[in-house]
């Protein structure tokens, strides 16, 4: 999987986040840094939550969180502080190693 580095830019209008090296792509936006890149990692966690098949109350119970408040997150009812999404970060961060370390060559 080809990574890449979020650039984040202030504009009159708001804060816009977007890959190094593609044009024409926003991956968040907002009136802060935090608000243009907190778009980012709930798109993760989406994801995440897609690819593993898991409803919110089982996505909840992984990550010890309420599965009412994820289901706000995730539809954009409501914006997670920052403590949450640095909580997000290192979730995702750890699914990712666990998910790598069980490969079987």
């Amino acid at each position: 999987m080809k990574q890449y580095k979020i650039i984040v830019e202030k504009h009159p209008d708001g804060f816009v986040a977007y890959p190094l090296g593609l044009k024409g792509i926003v991956v968040g936006q907002g009136d802060t840094y935090e608000e243009a890149l907190s778009d980012r990692l709930i798109e993760r966690l989406k994801h995440y939550k897609l690819v593993k098949g898991l409803s919110y109350k089982r996505l909840g119970k992984v990550m010890g969180k309420d599965p009412e408040q994820l289901t706000g997150w995730l539809s954009s009812r409501m914006r997670p502080c920052r403590r949450n999404m640095e909580f997000f970060e290192d979730f995702l961060k750890k699914m990712s190693f666990v998910s790598a370390s069980n490969l079987h060559y």
